[in-house]
């Protein structure tokens, strides 16, 4: 698999997440939520990295980040994205972190 496949599976877990947050009924929430998930672990696989690894941080960060605001419904996706772009300023900021290829930086 290839870096775009990785970015498709993201895309396709980003608009399993979104109808989620309308889905009628708690059944059809979950089960885009799962779906969420494995397309999630594909991209982790595609880019070569462990899977579920990343998926299993932002899972963590968005449920800390959820109970520091109360626990409220139906703001999954924000607390979600909030989660990700947290580790992401982490990992930018590690002093252990790999230098970025070439390819990377374009």
């Amino acid at each position: 698999m290839t870096p775009a496949d990785a970015e498709r599976y993201r895309r396709k877990a980003d608009e399993c997440r979104a109808k989620a947050r309308t889905a009628p009924h708690d059944d059809d929430r979950a089960g885009r939520l799962r779906l969420a998930e494995v397309y999630i672990e594909l991209a982790e696989c595609a880019n070569g990295g462990a899977p579920g690894n990343a998926e299993e941080e932002i899972k963590k960060r968005a449920y800390e980040i959820w109970q520091r605001h109360g626990r409220p419904e139906g703001e999954e996706d924000e607390f979600w994205q909030q989660a990700k772009q947290e580790l992401r300023n982490e990992d930018k900021s590690s002093p252990i972190r790999p230098p970025r290829t070439r390819a990377e930086r374009s």
